[in-house]
C-alpha cells in the first residue's frame, strides 16, 4: 500500500485505525483499573500504555507492529525527531500511521498551551510532513495527568471543530477532524483523550 488513492485502501486504513482505537481504549481501562494515583511524565505514561497495548493486541487480531520511528530528511539523512507511536502497516518499509502523544497538567489545559504544544509540536509535524502521513491518517493522544479532561475536549473542539465519536468506543473522549496540510491536502486526524487524574476518573 504505497499510494493513498484508492477507496479500498482508505477502507483498509480506516479499519486499522478503528481497531487501534479499540485496543487503546481497552488497554487504558485495564491500566486505570489498577487505581494507581501517580502523576507520570509523558514518556513513562506512553511506555506503560504501549506495553499494555502490545499485551492486548492479539485479543483484537491486530497483527501490526507498534513502535517508535525516527524519520529522516530524504536528502540529508538528518533525523527529524522520534515519533511516539507508529503503526507499521507495510512490513517492508518504515511507513505507517503515526500517533503523537501530549501530556496535560491542570495548568496546561488552556488555549495557549494547546496552540504551543498540541498544535505547534504536534499537529504541525503532520501538516509539514515532518512525520510520515503516507496513508492520510494520523493521531493525537492526550494524557490528562491532572485537571478537567472535559474542559480539554471543549477547548480542542473550539479550535479543531471535532466530530465527537466517543459513543462508538464507550469512552470520553474520542473524536475526528480533517486538517489541511501545508501542501493543500486533507489529513484525517483522530484525537483520543485519556484521563489519568485519579480524582476525576469517569468513563
Amino acid at each position: 500500500m504505497n499510494n493513498f488513492n484508492s477507496e479500498l485502501q482508505r477502507d483498509i486504513v480506516h479499519g486499522i485505525v478503528d481497531d487501534f482505537i479499540k485496543i487503546v481504549v481497552f488497554s487504558y481501562k485495564k491500566l486505570i483499573s489498577k487505581k494507581e494515583s501517580q502523576i507520570l511524565m509523558e514518556d513513562k505514561r506512553r511506555s506503560l500504555l504501549l506495553d499494555e497495548i502490545r499485551k492486548n493486541k492479539r485479543n483484537f487480531n491486530f497483527d501490526y507492529t507498534l513502535a517508535q520511528l525516527e524519520p529522516a530528511n530524504a536528502e540529508t539523512g538528518t533525523v527529524l525527531g522520534r515519533t511516539d507511536i507508529t503503526i507499521f502497516i507495510d512490513r517492508f518499509t518504515d511507513q505507517g500511521i503515526t500517533v503523537e502523544c501530549k501530556r496535560f497538567l491542570k495548568k496546561d489545559i488552556c488555549k495557549f498551551h494547546i496552540m504551543q504544544e498540541y498544535d505547534g509540536n504536534g499537529l504541525k509535524r503532520f501538516k509539514s510532513h515532518r512525520y510520515p502521513v503516507t496513508y492520510g491518517y494520523c493521531g493525537m493522544m492526550s494524557f490528562v495527568e491532572e485537571g478537567d479532561y472535559h474542559k480539554l475536549f471543549h477547548l480542542l473542539n473550539s479550535i479543531y471543530n471535532l466530530e465527537d465519536i466517543s459513543s462508538q468506543y464507550k469512552l470520553n473522549y474520542v473524536s475526528n477532524s480533517i486538517e489541511i496540510d501545508d501542501f493543500g491536502k486533507g489529513l484525517n486526524i483522530f484525537h483520543i483523550i485519556l484521563n489519568f487524574d485519579s480524582n476525576n476518573i469517569n468513563l
